[in-house]
């Protein structure tokens, strides 16, 4: 239906979005394991309030992954919730 494709698109986008940010967060923490960081006057701060930007963002929109699977589910195709949930969850 309509409706499915409409979710389904909307959990791919939520997909990507996890997986941008789970990079970029894996960059950021690479960042602060690097002395160079510190010798920068204020970038391990910088980098410190990206991370806990990231961290609140990547919470949000897992929140929203996790809504928009479950009206997949609601909108029915014969299989249970528990084979998609383990099946389409991001890593």
């Amino acid at each position: 239906s309509r409706q499915r494709r409409e979710i389904q698109d909307r959990i791919s986008g939520l997909e990507k979005e996890i997986a941008d940010l789970e990079s970029r967060q894996k960059e950021l923490v690479a960042e602060l394991e690097s002395p160079e960081t510190y010798a920068k006057p204020g970038r391990a701060m910088e980098v410190n309030r990206e991370l806990m930007d990231i961290h609140d963002r990547l919470a949000m929109v897992m929140s929203n992954w996790e809504k928009a699977s479950t009206e997949l589910d609601r909108s029915g195709d014969g299989s249970s919730p528990q084979d998609k949930a383990s099946a389409s969850k991001p890593a």
